[in-house]
């Protein structure tokens, strides 16, 4: 959580991702802040 990486979305969840036949948006960044790289991948597949 110290290393300032890249823009993290805070939140990321299905309902947070919007997919297109030729794009893709992420919406809702209320939590958004710099971190690791792996934030979102990680708090968005542990078990709740």
């Amino acid at each position: 959580m110290n290393n300032a990486q890249a823009l993290i979305h805070g939140d990321l969840h299905t309902g947070s991702i919007l997919i297109k036949e030729d794009s893709m948006k992420v919406i809702d960044p209320e939590f958004a802040f710099y971190g690791p790289m792996g934030y979102d991948i990680g708090n968005a597949t542990k078990q709740h």
